[in-house]
């Protein structure tokens, strides 16, 4: 089963990686596409016609930009079943009963306690939370 989850977290990393550089790219390409936007601008004044001339690839560049579909949101889902057929399941509740057990008849009633926060107030028809301290006929 171990195996089986590190399997299902490298694939998993594997794809958010690659939406991570599908993104970076993006945002690679953004960045790029707007220097270079500015940086005809800004020689514009000097040279109106290569401005002119370069509207098709700027055109082409933001509608591409425009259009595509980014994926922001994480395109994995962080699911993972585990499913177990009856007969494993009754072999591991029969291994938990045998790592130990609790015995109530070590239990003092007579010499339990409850404890609470002296400041809460009880109230009918309200969840109250306290702790039950239990001793041994012992006293342990």
């Amino acid at each position: 089963m171990i195996d089986k989850l590190i399997e299902i977290e490298k694939s998993k990393k594997k794809g958010l990686q690659l939406q991570k550089d599908d993104l970076n790219f993006g945002i690679e390409n953004i960045i790029g596409s707007c220097k270079m936007i500015e940086n005809s601008l800004t020689l514009s004044t000097q040279n109106d016609v290569r401005l002119l001339s370069m509207k098709k690839l700027y055109h082409s560049r933001l509608d591409y930009l425009l259009n595509n579909q980014w994926k922001i949101e994480p395109c994995d889902n962080s699911l993972i079943q585990f499913s177990i057929n009856q007969k494993e399941e009754k072999s591991i509740y029969s291994t938990i009963s045998k790592i130990g057990n609790v015995d109530s008849n070590e239990i003092s009633a007579d010499t339990c306690v409850l404890s609470r926060d002296e400041k809460e107030g009880i109230i009918e028809s309200e969840e109250f939370k306290f702790e039950i301290i239990t001793y041994s006929i012992e006293g342990d």
